[in-house]
C-alpha cells in the first residue's frame, strides 16, 4: 500500500493544551502525586548500592577475598536487573496510561497507576509495553551495573570515575534518540488496548505516515527546559517539565490521529 508522509503535529499546541488541562480540577497536583509515587522505587536502587557498597567493604577488611567482591558486583546486577524489569517497567506504563486519562479529559484517581498490578494480564502487558518501547534505555541500566563491575579494577588502579558517568549519559542520549523513531507506539499501543507489534502493524497500515522526524522535535522542544530542571536541583522537572511533557506526548499524538482522519476526508 502506497503511504506517504504528514507534516509533525503542532508541538506549541501541545505544549499549550498540555498546560491548560494541567490547571484544571488540581490535574497537575494529581500527575505531581503519581509521578512522586513511581519515584518511590528509586531508593530500593539506592539501597542496593549501599548494601554493595556495605558487604564489600566488609569483604576487604575482613576476609581480604579478591574474588568475593566481584561475586557481589554479579549479585547486585542480577538484583537491578530484575528490580528494573519486573518493578520499575510496570510502574512507568502506568504513569504513562495515567497522563493518557488525564489528557482525555477523564478524572482518575491515584489508584489507577497500579492499573498494572491488578491482574496477570494486565501485568504482562505492562511487561511487553515497557519492553517494547523501553529496551535500549534498559540496556544502558544493565550496562551502567555492568560498567561498574567490569570496570572495578580499572577504578582500582586509578580510572577517572566521571568517564564512566560520561559514557553514560551519552548513552542514555542515544537511547532516547533512538526510542523517538518508534514515537507513536507506545501511545497507540496503550490507547488501544494492544501489543506493540500491532501497534506497529497499524502504524504501517495507515495511509499517512507521521514525519519521521516526530519524536527528535519533540524531545528537542522540551531540552531547554529539562536543562533548566536540572539546574533547579529537579524542583522545576516535578513542578512543571514532567507533567507538561507527559500530557503534552498524548495531546502530540492526538494530533497525528486528527490530522490523518483529515487527510482521508
Amino acid at each position: 500500500m502506497h503511504t506517504r508522509e504528514i507534516r509533525c503535529p503542532s508541538l506549541p499546541l501541545a505544549k499549550e493544551e498540555a498546560s491548560e488541562i494541567l490547571a484544571q480540577n488540581g490535574n497537575r497536583l494529581l500527575l505531581i502525586e503519581a509521578i512522586l509515587l513511581v519515584m518511590m522505587n528509586l531508593p530500593l536502587y539506592v539501597m542496593l548500592d549501599t548494601a554493595t557498597s556495605l558487604i564489600i567493604a566488609w569483604i576487604d577488611f575482613s576476609v581480604g577475598s579478591t574474588v568475593l567482591p566481584y561475586v557481589t558486583l554479579t549479585l547486585h546486577f542480577v538484583l537491578v536487573s530484575l528490580l528494573a524489569l519486573f518493578l520499575t517497567l510496570p510502574s512507568i506504563i502506568g504513569l504513562l496510561d495515567f497522563a493518557r486519562l488525564i489528557a482525555r479529559g477523564e478524572a482518575p484517581v491515584l489508584a489507577d497507576l497500579f492499573a498494572p498490578f491488578t491482574s496477570p494480564k494486565a501485568y504482562f502487558h505492562a511487561l511487553a509495553l515497557g519492553a517494547s518501547a523501553f529496551w535500549r534505555i534498559a540496556l544502558i541500566v544493565l550496562g551502567t551495573a555492568a560498567m561498574k563491575l567490569l570496570f572495578q579494577p580499572a577504578v582500582d588502579f586509578g580510572f577517572p570515575v566521571y568517564l564512566r558517568d560520561l559514557l553514560l549519559f551519552f548513552g542514555v542520549i542515544g537511547a532516547l534518540l533512538l526510542w523517538a523513531r518508534r514515537f507513536p507506539v507506545l501511545a497507540v499501543a496503550l490507547t488501544e488496548r494492544i501489543s506493540p507489534q500491532r501497534a506497529k502493524e497499524r502504524l504501517r497500515e495507515m495511509p499517512e505516515q507521521i514525519d519521521s522526524s516526530a519524536g527528535y522535535g519533540f524531545f528537542m522542544g522540551f531540552l531547554p527546559k529539562i536543562l533548566l530542571g536540572l539546574v533547579t536541583f529537579g524542583v522545576l522537572l516535578l513542578w512543571d517539565v514532567l507533567p507538561q511533557m507527559l500530557l503534552a506526548y498524548f495531546r502530540y499524538l492526538g494530533q497525528t490521529n486528527e490530522m490523518i482522519i483529515q487527510s482521508e476526508e
